[in-house]
């Protein structure tokens, strides 16, 4: 399959610290994805990271160190063609840290990865592309989201709206083709 701008990558990063555990332990059914970015063509991708917020970087240091890679082409190709401009908007903003949807809330209108990807795809009304789904905070985790939290002064947000990159991957009738791959992707862009 060869990558074409809008196109989703879906990955699965080796997790290092507590942070990326928790995280991939907050997804669905498909427990090891807990990443996601927009193919901006080129060999980069624009993502969101505590690291470096909305940025364009290169493909190879997005699927370096992970074990899974999942390409998925949007049913929609002017839904991805948008997609792709409406994430350009976004580069520069901060990680959202929160996870919490809305301006009050995620200082400076911050966003983390699956969250670029929702306020993204838009259809063409302007609505929401991909379904929002309620917060998930895996409880063999809650000690730690306990912990994380307190930093902001806040609760768990249980009943907060938001996204995950595996809820994201599960509404499969927003793809026209989905490829799970080892990541191997020559300077073409063309998975091999």
């Amino acid at each position: 399959m060869r990558l074409g701008l809008g196109f989703i990558l879906f990955i699965s990063k080796l997790d290092t610290d507590d942070n990326g555990k928790a995280i991939t332990a907050a997804g669905g059914k498909l427990k090891a994805v807990n990443h996601c970015g927009i193919y901006a063509g080129g060999d980069t991708i624009i993502d969101a990271t505590p690291e470096a917020g909305v940025s364009l970087r290169p493909l190879p240091t997005f699927i370096h160190n992970v074990t899974q890679l999942i390409i998925a082409e949007i049913a929609d190709q002017n839904v991805a063609v948008r997609s792709f401009t409406r994430a350009q908007d976004f580069l520069g903003r901060p990680y959202n840290y929160t996870f919490l949807s809305g301006a009050q809330h995620n200082h400076c209108y911050g966003l983390y990865c699956s969250q670029l990807i929702t306020e993204s795809f838009l259809n063409e009304d302007g609505g929401r592309f991909f379904k929002l789904a309620t917060l998930n905070f895996s409880s063999d985790k809650l000690d730690y989201w306990q912990s994380y939290y307190k930093k902001y002064n806040m609760a768990i947000p249980y009943h907060e709206e938001g996204s995950h990159p595996q809820q994201l991957l599960e509404q499969t009738a927003k793809f026209k083709e989905l490829q799970y791959i080892s990541p191997i992707i020559n300077k073409k862009g063309e998975v091999q």
